[in-house]
């Protein structure tokens, strides 16, 4: 794959078979999301009463027109909050990652979201990204989100977070 080729966008209802399919094969590192969440952002529907659009946001990473990754993001109040972010494993160290995430902080800025916060599995090899990439890891929680086999998963998570640096008026001049 290209590094050239590659570029972020948000995410169309297209892009949901080929989202689902990451997910499944990274059900392991995942939090457990809905497939229904992932349609009513793209679609811009109502859940339940909620407008998620306007709040959440997923985009995809795309290489020659093939999908290598996708990111889910909330913006609440002065945070923002990486829900879910995931790179195919032979698109992996080459940079979506951190495409992804820069799109997550430019709108997090955008915003004016204060920080940006994730919740990683403290026994999966992407810890080591969210350090490199500066987030900060706050506190270690254990998961209470329920598993496919309907038992409390008990799984430790390590919290993440990173201060957004919001412009100053004297920048740019």
């Amino acid at each position: 794959m290209d590094c050239e080729v590659m570029f972020v966008r948000s995410a169309t209802q297209d892009d949901l078979p080929a989202i689902e399919s990451l997910r499944r094969a990274d059900s392991d590192s995942l939090g457990f999301v809905p497939k229904a969440k992932y349609e009513h952002i793209v679609n811009k529907t109502d859940d339940r009463g909620r407008e998620r659009w306007r709040y959440e946001s997923l985009w995809v990473c795309l290489d020659a027109r093939e999908l290598t990754g996708f990111c889910l993001a909330g913006f609440h109040r002065n945070g923002a909050k990486i829900e879910q972010i995931v790179v195919r494993v032979d698109a992996r160290r080459m940079e979506r990652a951190l495409k992804l995430v820069d799109v997550v902080l430019d709108e997090a800025r955008r915003r004016q979201s204060k920080r940006v916060r994730c919740r990683v599995a403290a026994d999966i090899e992407a810890n080591s990204f969210w350090l490199a990439v500066g987030f900060i890891p706050v506190v270690t929680v254990i998961s209470t989100w329920l598993n496919l086999r309907e038992s409390t998963s008990r799984r430790p998570l390590i919290v993440y977070d990173k201060a957004i640096a919001q412009p100053t008026l004297l920048e740019g001049i």
